[in-house]
């Protein structure tokens, strides 16, 4: 067994073909790494999520790490990492964001997620810089 670099083209494939991935944030001396589920579209990962623990830590430091990986189903897998930088997004953007995430999921266009009780919806955008790609293969 043995790891080996994936291509561009692979790294984008594996970004372009999942759904959930993890956000990791460092802020106020603390990391904190949390799934997300997302939609992907022209180097940027696109996010609707519920105001809390990882928008406050985003918003004082918007440097994050994105990892996303899959399995294979003869137990190899597939992994992208990439450095990226945390944007909130404004009303329009969030349409966007809104949108893509309908599109990723099969959900009617305007659709939103349901929001926590009292939460406030927040839409954001992780724009990743140069993302890397490992695997195995079985």
């Amino acid at each position: 067994m043995s790891i080996e670099v994936l291509s561009t083209e692979e790294t984008e494939d594996v970004l372009a073909a999942n759904v959930v991935g993890r956000i990791g944030c460092h802020a106020g001396g603390r990391t904190y790494v949390v799934p997300i589920i997302y939609a992907y579209e022209s180097g940027s990962v696109y996010v609707a999520s519920v105001e809390g623990r990882k928008i406050r830590m985003m918003r004082e430091n918007p440097e994050v790490c994105f990892e996303v990986d899959e399995r294979g189903e003869t137990g190899g897998w597939r992994s992208a990492i990439a450095d990226g930088t945390y944007v909130e997004l404004d009303a329009e953007g969030s349409e966007l964001a809104l949108d893509l995430l309908a599109k990723r999921f099969g959900r009617e266009r305007g659709t939103r997620p349901p929001a926590a009780e009292g939460s406030e919806t927040v839409c954001f955008r992780i724009d990743l810089r140069e993302p890397s790609g490992r695997a195995v293969r079985r």
